[in-house]
């Protein structure tokens, strides 16, 4: 059987290894493609298939994802009807799965052979992942861990992470003397439930540095897609995250200002309620 440790430091890495008699290889639960209007990033599990993959490790999936360009009918998940999940050493979930399914049959059973992980990289504190269901993964892997709450004994803190479209869209920075002297503020809107710490910055911040950093708040519109290929698509499997031109004002701004995170307090249990962002 194989085993997966996982050490409670946010900077420490994944080991994983198996024995001799079975190669290692992680099932992925994903949604498949869909228009870009309504199609979920699945950011959390992109990184981390990438990431395994570059170690020889075997990728599995519930349904074809992430086409990789240039490559006809080739996907980064692949389903393939001769694995079942059962044949893989890791199942791996991510909250957008498990808002729009049920668990499969079996998934918990006594006896199973196979690790069960899944990755919280929801915003706010009280997401999927505190529901007693949960409590039955072997592994909650929490993007947004803080010291500050109190978690189940299977949370674990855990990476946002690069993926290598970011990490390639971001190639070529220029010297920092011939970017624009200014400060980016570029996020995506979150208007249904407005991150505090944005509010704050906008309200307090933003003013008081404008006038020895000017500030840049160009965006990119939603329904305009890519002209090239390679770009369009990745603005397609990305629900329209992928912004060439964004990227080249990040390289050759001298700040940016992209972030996200709500204050938290013991008065609300939830700290991405819109209560919390009037604070």
């Amino acid at each position: 059987m194989s085993n997966l440790y996982l050490t409670k430091n946010i900077e420490s890495d994944i080991t994983l290894s198996s024995n001799s008699n079975r190669a290692l290889s992680v099932f992925f639960y994903c949604i498949p493609p869909n228009a870009p209007e309504n199609l979920p990033y699945q950011h959390d599990l992109v990184c981390l298939a990438e990431g395994l993959q570059s170690m020889g490790v075997s990728i599995h999936a519930s349904a074809n994802s992430w086409w990789l360009f240039g490559q006809e009918n080739s996907f980064l998940f692949n389903q393939d009807p001769d694995i079942k999940p059962e044949d893989c050493s890791i199942l791996v979930f991510n909250g957008i799965w498990m808002r729009r399914n049920k668990f499969p049959k079996e998934l918990f059973s006594q006896g199973r052979k196979y690790i069960t992980v899944y990755i919280d990289s929801d915003d706010g504190n009280r997401t999927y992942a505190w529901d007693s269901e949960a409590r039955n993964f072997d592994f909650v892997l929490k993007s947004h861990y803080t010291l500050k709450h109190s978690y189940p004994s299977n949370f674990h803190p855990w990476y946002f992470g690069l993926s290598n479209r970011i990490i390639e869209a971001t190639q070529n920075i220029p010297n920092f003397s011939d970017r624009t002297i200014e400060l980016l503020v570029n996020y995506r809107l979150n208007n249904q439930f407005p991150h505090s710490v944005r509010v704050a910055a906008n309200d307090y911040f933003l003013p008081q540095i404008s006038s020895i950093l000017p500030v840049n708040r160009s965006t990119d519109a939603f329904v305009q897609p890519p002209f090239n290929p390679s770009d369009y698509l990745q603005w397609i499997q990305t629900g329209r995250r992928h912004y060439p031109a964004y990227y080249q004002r990040l390289k050759y701004s001298a700040a940016c200002a992209c972030f996200g995170g709500y204050f938290i307090s013991d008065f609300l249990s939830d700290p991405s309620s819109r209560l919390r962002a009037s604070f």
